[in-house]
């Protein structure tokens, strides 16, 4: 089950079937990385087969339609209680808490700990300087709601984690916060995540 989330609360909850119809896909949200790496140009050295190796199975797991395999939850591979930010923070502030805890992005939540964004250091460099030690030179008097994606979609802990690589690729997004039935942040996962349970899992057997 996914949902979709902002400001203002709750505007969708349901299977991905009618995700898609609430919230279409627009191609150029696709994640910009090659899904298919037979066709890269680099050199194939033994320290590169591991990850490109790990994208083959990512976009192999795409295919839900047509291949019957065990189900791997998310709850499985989800970091738990994910640090997290209010959209009327600051974006310095933003910006010292990805660095502080070594994320490239957070879920942006309400005082009830409801997501309605997500924040992304992609985005938050769009809107502020850094130098080479990652200080920062100038960033605006902006509050996080500015620069965040919202509305944000997530997911139940219980879903299948196929289904949460088909919508990250589909949608271009690093990460989905994971909440609970009551609509609560409980964890994420990140697009890393997913390429590293490929990794790590012997080849899935499909079912008679």
């Amino acid at each position: 089950m996914f949902g979709l989330y902002n400001i203002q609360g709750p505007q969708f909850q349901g299977p991905l079937e009618q995700l898609y119809q609430v919230h279409p896909v627009v191609r150029s949200q696709a994640a910009k990385f090659n899904l298919h790496p037979e066709t890269d140009q680099q050199s194939d050295q033994p320290e590169q087969r591991r990850p490109r190796q790990a994208a083959a199975a990512y976009a192999k797991s795409l295919n839900l339609d047509h291949e019957r395999e065990p189900l791997y939850h998310v709850d499985q591979i989800m970091h738990k209680n994910p640090h997290t930010i209010g959209a009327n923070a600051r974006l310095a502030d933003a910006w010292s808490m990805l660095q502080n805890h070594k994320v490239k992005q957070m879920p942006v939540v309400d005082d009830k700990n409801h997501t309605v964004g997500l924040l992304t250091q992609t985005d938050l460099l769009r809107r502020i300087i850094v130098n080479s030690e990652d200080d920062l030179l100038q960033v605006p008097q902006a509050p996080v709601r500015e620069v965040m994606i919202t509305p944000v979609i997530t997911a139940e802990p219980l879903t299948d984690i196929r289904r949460i690589a088909k919508v990250m690729a589909e949608y271009g997004l690093p990460a989905l916060p994971i909440t609970d039935e009551k609509q609560f942040l409980i964890g994420i996962v990140t697009r890393g995540d997913i390429l590293r349970k490929f990794a790590n899992t012997p080849p899935l057997q499909l079912w008679s």
